[in-house]
């Protein structure tokens, strides 16, 4: 209990209100007493009523006992009962003046002007004082408001405090305790990668590569609940989503030097700095030029496509690059396709992109950004492909090209100029949402750069798509999208140590 303060703010405020009740009782009933009307004993004429303590000592007269005629053989009730629950303040002392009497009713007024009543039947009598006069009634009731009110209002005021303070303390350690359990049972997975292949079918038998997805989907739903996305909610945005439950978190949205400026990407940093990537949902024919713009602005010179234009009879992504040796202008944006490769069994195509933006000045001359787009028409939405070399072959290329075997840029057009190499820009990576093919994909590519050019002895693919989660909503978004990436970093092993299995 010392440790729960709402059970303390509880038993305040129950003591409290018990407090305010018992003081409230106590007042009423003191007042009620002052106006108590006082029975007598018999009335005796022209005998002043003093007390009870001075009708027995003046007389010397043993204590009478009152009888009800009515009652029959019931006990005695001494006179004192008076005596005993009255204080001196509420006894009344009777003075001997003047007493008429008419029939069975004799009056008596005393020295002070008040007047009594005294009624015989059989013998015995009562007497009542008239008139009684009742205590100031606006005092009275100010003083019960007060002193109910006051004590009351005070003690929910502290109640409320302390509940504040409650509330506040529970959620965040409830949060973090949960997330932290995540956090702990998802970053001891390491594996070596001399002993990737053996270690992968024990974890596959063992259903323990099941357990670690679960994990990933408890936590991916707690962030869900916690992490801001407000940006992508707001009504302006709303149109720019392609659909409506991937929206991107607000901390890792790709930020733009434009006012306003939106677009459903997110940037997603791996553990090594070479990790560098923008995971983009495909754009839409209203977000093109913002797509563009973004591409610009990040110095951005690879593109990663992984979805086609129409499947499964449902528009998938906007075409917004041009056919081989055509030109197409979205405002003050002109795209030019210079080549178009395709990739060993018809599993995509390369394509180089030279991108012009036209300057505000006419005097500059136009910047000509390079671009080249990786697109693998082979992955199905939702699933995978049917092996895992149309990724390795497409991976592999692109660690050649960040390798710097790409030749450095040159000026190709007389009207125009080609930017200078870039330091360690971002490659932008989408499929249709953003999120499943396009986790995959990125979830590869890291383990197999760090196996090749970090020439890492353990590689931990839980903690990868844990992180990747916290940039990035829904990442690698089905078990079989998981288990393609351990397939993926199996077989490249197999090739590096000159095995030739490969996943299917």
């Amino acid at each position: 209990m010392r440790d729960r303060p709402e059970v303390k703010a509880f038993a305040c405020l129950m003591l409290g209100i018990f407090a305010c009740l018992l003081f409230h009782f106590k007042f009423s009933q003191n007042n009620q007493l002052k106006g108590v009307v006082i029975v007598s004993r018999f009335t005796t004429k022209k005998y002043g009523l003093s007390s009870a303590h001075n009708i027995k000592d003046s007389t010397n007269e043993p204590e009478h006992t009152h009888f009800s005629p009515h009652l029959g053989n019931l006990s005695p009730t001494p006179w004192g009962v008076f005596e005993d629950s009255l204080t001196d303040d509420n006894k009344t002392t009777l003075h001997p003046s003047s007493t008429s009497s008419e029939g069975n009713e004799t009056t008596t007024t005393t020295s002070d002007g008040n007047t009594f009543t005294t009624t015989a039947n059989e013998g015995f009598s009562t007497t009542s004082e008239k008139p009684i006069e009742p205590p100031p009634e606006e005092s009275n009731l100010i003083a019960i408001l007060l002193g109910t009110f006051i004590p009351l209002v005070v003690l929910i005021i502290v109640g409320f405090i302390l509940f504040r303070v409650w509330k506040h303390k529970k959620p965040k350690v409830k949060l973090a305790n949960k997330v932290s359990q995540y956090e702990r049972r998802l970053s001891c997975h390491p594996m070596s990668v001399r002993e990737f292949n053996s270690q992968f079918h024990i974890r596959l038998r063992d259903g323990d590569v099941n357990k670690e997805f679960e994990l990933l989907q408890e936590y991916g739903n707690s962030l869900q609940m916690r992490r801001p996305r407000n940006i992508g909610q707001m009504d302006i945005n709303k149109p720019k989503n392609r659909f409506v439950d991937i929206i991107p978190y607000d901390h890792s949205l790709v930020r733009s030097t434009v006012p306003d400026f939106y677009i459903n990407a997110s940037v997603i940093t791996g553990p090594h700095l070479d990790d560098y990537f923008i995971a983009a949902q495909g754009p839409k024919r209203n977000t093109c030029v913002d797509f563009w713009n973004m591409v610009l602005e990040q110095k951005v010179e690879v593109i990663v496509c992984l979805t086609n234009i129409i499947e499964n009879d449902r528009v998938k992504c906007f075409e917004y690059w041009p056919n081989d040796g055509e030109m197409l202008h979205f405002d003050e944006l002109s795209l030019y396709t210079t080549s178009e490769v395709s990739l060993q069994n018809d599993v995509g195509v390369i394509r180089t992109i030279e991108v012009t933006k036209e300057e505000e000045d006419s005097k500059v001359d136009p910047i000509t950004y390079r671009v080249t787009q990786y697109h693998m028409t082979s992955w199905p939405d939702h699933g995978v492909p049917e092996s895992t070399s149309a990724v390795l072959q497409m991976c592999s290329s692109l660690m050649q090209f960040k390798n710097g075997e790409r030749s450095k840029p040159e000026k190709l057009l007389p009207e125009g100029r080609i930017s200078g190499q870039r330091t360690n820009p971002p490659i932008v990576v989408h499929c249709s949402a953003g999120v499943g093919r396009t986790g995959t994909f990125i979830g590869v590519l890291m383990v197999l750069r760090q196996i090749e050019i970090c020439h890492s002895s353990e590689v931990d693919i839980a903690s990868l798509v844990k992180s990747m989660r916290d940039q990035r909503p829904k990442m690698v978004q089905s078990f079989d999208q998981y288990i393609f990436i351990y397939h993926c970093v199996k077989d490249f092993i197999n090739q590096k140590t000159g095995l030739v299995e490969m996943s299917v």
